[in-house]
């Protein structure tokens, strides 16, 4: 007995020690990152959302309240993120909820001479940011007078030490057109739409559409949604009825489709082709469909009617417009729980008390991403760019990672690092990162 005894010490001491001794592993993907006194008129609600977020998504979020973080400057709030980013190895992004400061960017190529803000900054944390333009003198690659340097933050960026996409960047931005308006109580009121409207998806409580939405005078590659949803539950519109060749050389964009809007905005008979290949055959073979022929009631009455997961709104665009107005958008009923719009300029609004100049004086009350994300209908994100666009958003991609299962703020941290590797050195990296997204990065469309 007494050597079955020692045995069994001589066991325990080999074995290692219990689990507990261990330091617990930190599982923080995410911080939702907001000024103390935000939190303080949002704290209900805010911390609901954000405990119903976590359970969906099985992860950890913190919420991390600063006293006067909408003070701090962005080099302060930069800093805040990479200890963030140190505090937290598993950390994917970061909710920047209310009036934290973006700093302003100034001409992302030579024939843009917008000022706008720069989410980027806070996703790639070593970026090289630098102002090499001078306020007052004449942009460099232009000869009109009028194209004069105002003032900006920075005017050039490019890779760091470490170059790629570190985090994904979520904004919910606060702001009201009348200035004198803007109290912490006032941007609590104009979150709360969007914190209901958050819980009640990551609760269970809405459902799913499980339907696609896109109105463009361009395809792109729609196949892997093809795949997931099947061509009777992607609403695509449209398709000119003109042969390709058919429409004159030099014909106005506008003049490519003859037909009225109530004809020419007319869903695509995807369902008639046995595959995505034989209908891109098919779109191919039919003229652009140009411009002009898309109408803001027609859109309306299909997202009143009919909820999706994604609405991709291809057409011009600005700050408050995009199809429809900023006060349509809030007006929808149902929706889509994600919108992607790719059009100019729609993520542009100046932050109250920003002393970074902008050029547009739209509050975020008026920008159109904030009015489908803060508005009646189901959206609870939006997509954009805050500058003039050149360059490709890489939605469908987007719309291929969240059939496969990935949420949102992931996705877009994913196209993000498709514009550094489809931008390979020296060229610069600034036309192609001024992308933007409003609203919850936590949303999905395929589910756990």
């Amino acid at each position: 007995m007494k050597t079955k005894h020692l045995s069994l010490i001589l066991l325990a001491a080999l074995l290692p020690l219990p689990s507990a001794a261990e330091p617990p592993k930190d599982d923080t993907h995410a911080v939702v990152l907001l000024d103390a006194r935000l939190y303080a008129a949002t704290k209900p609600l805010l911390d609901e959302y954000v405990k119903a977020a976590a359970k969906r998504r099985g992860f950890g979020i913190v919420v991390d309240s600063v006293e006067g973080l909408d003070d701090l400057p962005f080099e302060k709030v930069r800093e805040k993120v990479r200890s963030l980013r140190k505090d937290h190895p598993a950390l994917e992004g970061v909710l920047f909820v209310g009036n934290v400061q973006l700093p302003s960017f100034y001409s992302p190529r030579g024939d843009n001479f917008q000022t706008r803000y720069l989410p980027h900054a806070y996703e790639d944390l070593d970026l090289v940011l630098e102002k090499k333009l001078k306020p007052g003198d004449r942009h460099v690659d232009s000869t009109d007078p009028k194209h004069v340097v105002p003032e900006h933050d920075f005017d050039f960026l490019d890779r760091g030490p470490e170059p790629g996409v570190e985090l994904w960047a979520a904004f919910l931005p606060v702001g009201l057109a009348d200035a004198k308006a803007n109290t912490y109580e006032a941007w609590a009121k104009q979150l709360e739409p969007f914190f209901r409207k958050a819980i009640a998806f990551h609760t269970g409580k809405t459902a799913i559409p499980r339907r696609l939405y896109k109105v463009s005078n361009q395809l792109w590659n729609l196949g892997p949604a093809w795949a997931y949803y099947g061509p009777q539950r992607i609403d695509f519109y449209a398709v000119n009825p003109r042969a390709k060749g058919s429409v004159k050389a030099g014909t106005p964009a506008e003049k490519f489709c003859a037909l009225p809007p109530e004809k020419a905005y007319v869903r695509a008979p995807m369902e008639n082709f046995p595959t995505w290949e034989k209908f891109q055959e098919w779109y191919g073979r039919h003229e652009w469909m140009g411009e002009g022929w898309q109408k803001d009631t027609i859109l309306i009455s299909h997202l009143n009617k009919t909820s999706y997961d994604a609405a991709w709104l291809n057409v011009h665009s600005c700050e408050d417009f995009s199809l429809v107005n900023s006060a349509q958008a809030r007006a929808v009923t149902k929706g889509a729980l994600v919108m992607l719009l790719s059009g100019c300029g729609v993520g542009g609004y100046r932050q109250p008390g920003n002393e970074s100049f902008v050029d547009t004086a739209c509050a975020p009350e008026n920008n159109i991403l904030c009015a489908w994300v803060y508005g009646s209908s189901q959206s609870l994100a939006a997509l954009g760019d805050p500058f003039n666009r050149g360059h490709e958003c890489y939605y469908e991609r987007m719309i291929e990672w969240l059939t496969k299962g990935e949420y949102l703020g992931l996705a877009h941290r994913k196209r993000l690092q498709c514009h550094y590797e489809g931008t390979p050195p020296p060229a610069e990296l600034k036309e192609n990162l001024m992308e933007m997204l409003i609203g919850d990065p936590f949303v999905d469309i395929k589910g756990r």
